[in-house]
């Protein structure tokens, strides 16, 4: 129910505001994320975190715009994106606890991402800088993992609500306008804990676009 009223609520606002629309395109692009568990008192490991490295993923997706004024414009995003972790390991076992091969562990959380966009910006001759800045809902629809059981991560949330918040330039080239972007993507709570860990996300997306 909730994913349905929250898909529901970015359909109407798009409708409502279809008659407006400035522009649309394609936007495409890499996203960068990690994890990092901070463990509470209660789990003996007072003060202790563990940090993942950055696994890469592909997001991609369409977008609209309404409202084209001359510094402010206002834009709806449906989007596709991989995020996740990864580290690498080193193997070991009860028979051989030396030192032993390398292996990856990884996991991916794949989303349908909504995002309804405040676009300031400046037009400087070919050139139009703008900033991105607002709502955005992470809508899980599947996950899978490498050396791990993607089952350990079933309790984590499926919804993702945060904000978007970047900076692009758009240029105008043979009367198209080429995009170029980078967003972080800041999550209002953790996307699990419990009395013993808390686990935090960070990501940000560096993508490439075509308005027309």
């Amino acid at each position: 129910m909730k994913k349905l009223f929250l898909l529901l609520f970015f359909v109407i606002s798009s409708i409502s505001f279809s008659q407006n629309i400035s522009g649309y395109g394609v936007k495409v692009g890499l996203t960068s994320s990690k994890f990092r568990w901070d463990y509470t008192t209660q789990s003996g490991f007072s003060s202790l975190s563990f940090e993942s490295d950055r696994k890469p993923g592909i997001n991609i997706g369409l977008f609209a715009e309404f409202f084209d004024f001359p510094y402010f414009s206002l834009s709806t995003e449906l989007n596709y994106i991989s995020k996740g972790f990864q580290k690498e390991l080193i193997a070991t076992s009860s028979e051989c606890p030396c030192t032993g091969n390398k292996i990856l562990w990884k996991v991916s959380f794949n989303y349908i991402n909504f995002s309804l966009l405040a676009k300031p910006k400046i037009a400087i001759d070919i050139f139009t800088p703008y900033i991105l800045l607002g709502p955005r809902v992470d809508i899980e629809v599947g996950k899978s993992a490498e050396n791990d059981n993607p089952e350990n991560y079933k309790n984590y949330l499926k919804e993702r609500l945060g904000l978007k918040l970047g900076f692009g330039t758009e240029v105008k080239l043979f009367g198209v306008n080429l995009l170029s972007e980078f967003i972080w993507n800041i999550d209002f709570k953790n996307i699990y804990s419990n009395e013993y860990v808390g686990v935090k996300t960070n990501s940000y997306d560096i993508r490439i676009g075509i308005k027309l």
